[in-house]
């Protein structure tokens, strides 16, 4: 009998441990990479050659409001977008460190991005803020302004 009320409670606790799923109406829907004109964003990810140790990771997290729903392992991929202008949201990680700031881009047809980020680190090694812009790769130069992001204490932002 003790084990059919410790399974039926492990059962019960573990069905409040899920997370909320991401609204559908949330999500960012990449175009495809074959339609005419796409552009792209490349996240930027430094291996500092250090073992069991974290990267410095500058990728999109968000566009127009909407999050893009690629997972730590698929920062390495391309994020697609339609010419015009829109909002980006760009994020850091790095360990327990992150930082997201917003960018308007300007997106041309056919366009190729890569997403920067510089941070100050304090004396102890922490990271106090960074700053976010994104480069046009074929130019080689930055085709926005400056944002700079806050530590936001291991929370993703609620304002994309």
């Amino acid at each position: 009998m003790k084990y059919w009320v410790w399974m039926l409670a492990t059962i019960s606790l573990a069905s409040c441990a899920t997370a909320p799923q991401l609204p559908e109406e949330l999500k960012y829907v990449m175009p495809s990479e074959s339609e005419v004109g796409i552009a792209k964003i490349a996240a930027t990810l430094i291996d500092d050659k250090v073992p069991l140790f974290d990267h410095d990771n500058t990728y999109v997290y968000a566009v127009d409001g909407k999050q893009v729903m690629l997972g730590r392992k698929q920062w390495d991929q391309p994020v697609f977008i339609r010419p015009g202008t829109h909002d980006v949201t760009l994020g850091f990680e790095k360990g327990v460190y992150m930082f997201f700031a917003k960018v308007r881009l300007e997106v041309s047809e056919s366009g190729s991005y890569s997403a920067k980020s510089a941070c100050k680190k304090g004396a102890f090694g922490d990271f106090q803020y960074c700053d976010f812009w994104i480069v046009d790769t074929t130019k080689g130069t930055a085709i926005t302004e400056v944002a700079r992001g806050a530590y936001s204490r291991g929370q993703h932002p609620l304002n994309l």
